[in-house]
């Protein structure tokens, strides 16, 4: 099958998906990938934003690279080439035309947009590692006014 050739007939959004783990998630004998340790695996954690609404200064991850047990801090920066993920698939809205697909990069780079938009992630051997390393991160966002009314969006 050919990814890019994927039929919305049959695999379409909103398809019913059938569910074949719930049994044993019900019996607390699933497994989650938190379960699984396996040599040598290292541990990320993200660092997401406080602020609503902002432009990034700048975000020091200097001090946090050169923590015992940390291997690499990446930011949206580092990202930047790759940093725009969208749809492959033409997707159109009910009246036929086509859906919006706007960039959703998987780190932000110049601009916060809710709160919890990601900044970076911490590469550590251990999650302890990784979220002590996310504490000494200095991240200087410049505050923006944030729109809390829909209406006022129009």
């Amino acid at each position: 099958m050919n990814f890019m050739n994927v039929s919305h007939d049959k695999y379409g959004i909103g398809q019913p998906v059938s569910r074949s783990e719930d049994p044993l998630l019900l019996k607390g004998e699933g497994i989650f990938t938190d379960d699984i340790s396996l040599p040598g695996q290292l541990y990320a954690y993200i660092i997401r934003s406080t602020i609503a609404h902002g432009n990034i200064i700048s975000i020091d991850a200097a001090e946090a690279e050169k923590m015992l047990g940390v291997h690499k801090v990446i930011t949206g920066e580092d990202l930047r080439q790759y940093n725009n993920l969208q749809c492959p698939m033409t997707l159109k809205s009910k009246d036929g035309t086509p859906l919006k697909k706007p960039a959703r990069p998987s780190l932000t780079t110049d601009k916060v947009r809710f709160v919890g938009d990601p900044l970076a992630c911490v590469i550590a051997d251990s999650l302890q590692i990784a979220k002590d390393a996310a504490e000494i991160i200095s991240v200087n966002i410049e505050t923006l006014p944030a729109v809390i009314s829909r209406l006022k969006t129009l």
